[in-house]
Order: C-alpha cells, then structure tokens, then sequence
C-alpha cells in the first residue's frame, strides 16, 4: 500500500505569480510555469472560476489589444 506523505507548509502556500494576470505577458508567465511545474491560474484542476475567468480575462484583454491597435490610426486622423 502507497504510502500517502503530507504536502509541505511551502506546497501548501504555494500561489500563482501574480504576473500571470497581465494581458499578453501573462500568458506567456502561465506556460513558462506550467512547464516549470508551479501553479498557475490556468490549472483547470483547482478552481474552475478561477480558471474560466483568467482565460476570459486574457482573451478580452489581446482582443480588446489588438481592436485598439487597429482603430488608433482612425483616432490620430480625428483628434488631428
């Protein structure tokens, strides 16, 4: 039979890095510490809302990026 070990204090403590929730930055953050084997606010295993949300949280923020991007020429031309 498996012997189960408890989690250390430092696992337990053990939080996503708060850069993880910058747009754009933050995903490249999420894979580097998934690949490292830290947690992450993309781990669908430990909280769905956290999970669903940061990966909503990411995708509004590169749209919102990318539509604000594109439609900057358009605003130079007015405000000049």
């Amino acid at each position: 039979m498996d012997k189960i070990e408890p989690k250390s204090l430092e696992t337990r403590l053990e939080r996503p890095d708060w850069k993880q929730w910058l747009p754009i930055y933050g995903v490249y953050r999420v894979l580097k510490d998934a690949k490292d084997n830290k947690p992450n606010i993309l781990n669908p295993d430990g909280a769905p809302i956290i999970f669903y949300g940061a990966s909503a949280y990411q995708a509004i923020s590169i749209v919102g990026l990318i539509n604000g991007i594109t439609y900057l020429p358009e605003l130079a031309q007015k405000l000049l």
